[in-house]
């Protein structure tokens, strides 16, 4: 598996909010800055606000009312999209983000030099980097990387802590995190509201518990025989590991807001939460450990969207969405032209209500590379293997894929396969 991508990304929007493409007006004020924050290894199922029954993602112990900025809150106060999934090519899903475009439309799922000339064309900035020897081409005025997600977040805090924020130009701050993949040792933290130290690595675990599980990647590829316990012991870890990222997401915005509060730049701050792939757990039927592969564990992620001074409508959205949509949605809240290429959808279309056909709805489709292609809506998921067996299950009744039901359904199975044809 390709190693994850641990990065911090900022751009300086000189002019971009000066440029129109969108087809109508957006209602409200629209925003003038911006945060994309997109996480590995985060599976939807896991967090709080998605009826996990652990406190994975909730309000801070000790938070104030204005300090609302925990990931639910922000789903919460914004808009959540209940059926985001990780598509297009599997093994690329950070690229899948900024591309608004899979492999097979990109023509080189690992090339994002097209969809980079489209920004640096539309937002003028003539900079280019290469970040972390995997993106070619990209975009921005300042490009970093990072060993750990605190380091991270660091590295954007001090940029945040720099800027002149009475100047009249938008900010861009994409940062990249690791998130809860392997190893799961979250380690200790102190709580930026109560200032407690909080061990993570035993927040959820059983203290009677005396197996060697552990979640590193050695244990993993040992392939042991795990136990029951052992099997809740690496839930728990990876459950500790989200609780850590909650933290680190809430110190981020929380230092965002302290430093540009002269300016007031919050509520003219929209901000992307987007999960770009989940991992698999014991008891998926899959081996765990691992981001990629065609179950909902590994595809189902978190996407929510956070302005309310320009989001209408209703706050959950059933309707099956892509991480190839983000990128697109980016640019028409900005209200930069959108890509000429690319599936990707402007999931504000669909929050404000817009005229049918205006978002056009359709299931996921996620290729993988030995041939395996997953498609998905908001019930069904048909799964075609390498040698072109097909399978079809009803992910609510049978998460882990054990069944069949191609012949009880043929209509279903057609038009799942037909999707995934037609990318």
């Amino acid at each position: 598996m390709r190693a994850p991508l641990r990065s911090l990304v900022i751009l300086e929007l000189a002019g971009a909010l000066a440029l129109t493409g969108c087809s109508h007006e957006r209602p409200g004020q629209p925003p003038k800055h911006l945060i994309l924050i997109t996480v590995a290894g985060l599976r939807a199922d896991h967090l709080s606000s998605f009826a996990y029954p652990r406190s994975t993602t909730a309000k801070l112990p000790g938070a104030r009312p204005e300090q609302a900025l925990a990931i639910d809150q922000l789903g919460e106060a914004g808009v959540r999209f209940a059926n985001a999934f990780a598509d297009g090519d599997a093994g690329w899903r950070e690229g899948n983000v900024l591309q608004g475009a899979c492999a097979e439309e990109n023509g080189d799922g690992h090339s994002l030099q097209r969809p980079m000339r489209v920004f640096r064309t539309q937002w003028n900035d003539p900079a280019a980097a290469a970040l972390d020897q995997r993106f070619l081409e990209t975009f921005g005025s300042d490009v970093s990387t990072h060993a750990t997600d605190g380091a991270t977040l660091a590295a954007a805090i001090q940029w945040t802590s720099v800027q002149d924020w009475s100047q009249s130009e938008g900010r861009v701050l994409w940062v990249h995190l690791n998130g809860p993949t392997l190893p799961w040792d979250p380690g200790s933290m102190e709580l930026p509201t109560t200032k407690d130290t909080v061990d993570f690595g035993t927040l959820f675990t059983e203290p009677t518990y005396t197996g060697a599980a552990e979640g590193t990647l050695a244990f993993r590829d040992a392939r042991a025989d795990l136990s029951h316990a052992d099997e809740q012991h690496l839930v728990d870890l990876y459950d500790g590991e989200i609780a850590k990222l909650n933290v680190l997401v809430f110190a981020l915005l929380d230092t965002y807001r302290y430093f540009t509060r002269e300016a007031d730049a919050w509520p003219e701050t929209a901000v992307v939460f987007a999960g770009v792939s989940g991992m698999t757990l014991p008891g998926d039927g899959v081996p765990w450990g691992h981001e990629i592969a065609p179950v909902d564990g590994a595809l189902h992620v978190p996407l929510f969207l956070h302005h309310p001074a320009s989001l209408t409508g209703r706050r959950i959205f059933e309707t099956p969405v892509a991480v190839t949509d983000v990128m697109t949605t980016i640019l028409a809240w900005l209200r930069a032209p959108h890509p000429t290429f690319g599936s990707g959808r402007s999931l504000l279309n669909h929050v404000d209500g817009q005229p049918a056909g205006a978002f056009p709805e359709r299931p996921t489709v996620t290729r993988f590379a030995d041939g395996t292609v997953s498609v998905r809506d908001e019930r069904w998921r048909w799964t075609q293997g390498p040698d072109g067996t097909g399978r079809l299950i009803d992910a609510g009744r049978d998460p882990r894929g054990e069944g069949d039901l191609q012949a009880q359904h043929p209509d279903v199975t057609r038009r799942l396969r037909a999707a995934a044809q037609d990318l």
